[in-house]
C-alpha cells in the first residue's frame, strides 16, 4: 500500500548500469503474461487497491493513455504475474519516456497487489524487465518515475542499481519548483528509509 502519511512529491530515479542488476526468478506457481485485451480491468484492479486510483475505471482511462496508444508494445512489454489459480496479482512495464525531452526507457508501472506481497513478485519482474532491456534495446541508460509514498518500492530500486535523479529540472517537467522539491523530497524519503530499518 502507499504510504500517504507522508507528504507527496514526485521523484526521478535512474541507472546508468542497466547490465548489473540482481536476479531473481518468479515463485513456484507463478508465471508471467503479456498484456492483452481485458488485463487493462486487472491493471487497474491492482492499482486501486493500492491506493493509486479512486476506482477502476478511472484506472483504466490511465492505461488507456499510457499504452492503448500502442497497443503493439504494449503486447510485447506491458507484463502482468499470474499466481496458480489463475489471479492476476502483480504488472509492470518496460516503456519509454520523453521527460527528458529525447525518448529514452524506463521502468514504468510496477504494483504488487496487497494480498501477494511478500512473495518476491516485484523483484522478480523487475529482473525480467531488465532481461528485456538486455535484449531489445542498444543504450546504457534506464529510469523510473515514482514517489515519496512509495518508500518502500525505492528501497527496492536502489538494489537493481537505480539512484536519485538530482540534476536539473527535465525538459518536460511541469513541476516549476522542481529542484527545491527535488532536494526537499529526497531529503524525506532519506529519513523515512531510516526509520524503517530501526
Amino acid at each position: 500500500m502507499l504510504d500517504k502519511t507522508i507528504p507527496f512529491y514526485s521523484l526521478i530515479m535512474e541507472t546508468e548500469y542497466p547490465d548489473e542488476y540482481p536476479r531473481f526468478d518468479l515463485p513456484d506457481g507463478f508465471s508471467f503474461v503479456l498484456w492483452e485485451p481485458g488485463l487493462e480491468t486487472e491493471w487497474a484492479r491492482i492499482h486501486t487497491d493500492l491506493g493509486q486510483f479512486k476506482s477502476i475505471e478511472e484506472g483504466e482511462k490511465v492505461f488507456a493513455g499510457e499504452f492503448l496508444d500502442r497497443p503493439e508494445l504494449a503486447r510485447k512489454r506491458c507484463f502482468f504475474v499470474m499466481a496458480a489459480n489463475g489471479a492476476v496479482v502483480a504488472t509492470a512495464s518496460l516503456w519509454d519516456g520523453d521527460l527528458f525531452g529525447p525518448i529514452l526507457p524506463r521502468i514504468h508501472w510496477v504494483a504488487v497487489a496487497p494480498a501477494w506481497q511478500g512473495y518476491g513478485l516485484a523483484k522478480a519482474l523487475l529482473s525480467h524487465l531488465f532481461d528485456l532491456f538486455q535484449a531489445v534495446e542498444a543504450g546504457h541508460y534506464l529510469y523510473l518515475v515514482t514517489q515519496t509514498w512509495s518508500f518502500k518500492a525505492i528501497h527496492l530500486y536502489q538494489r537493481f542499481g537505480f539512484r536519485p535523479y538530482r540534476g536539473p529540472r527535465p525538459q518536460n517537467s511541469t513541476n516549476v519548483n522542481f529542484t527545491e522539491d527535488n532536494i526537499k523530497a529526497w531529503d524525506l524519503v532519506g529519513e523515512r528509509l531510516k526509520q524503517d530499518r530501526t
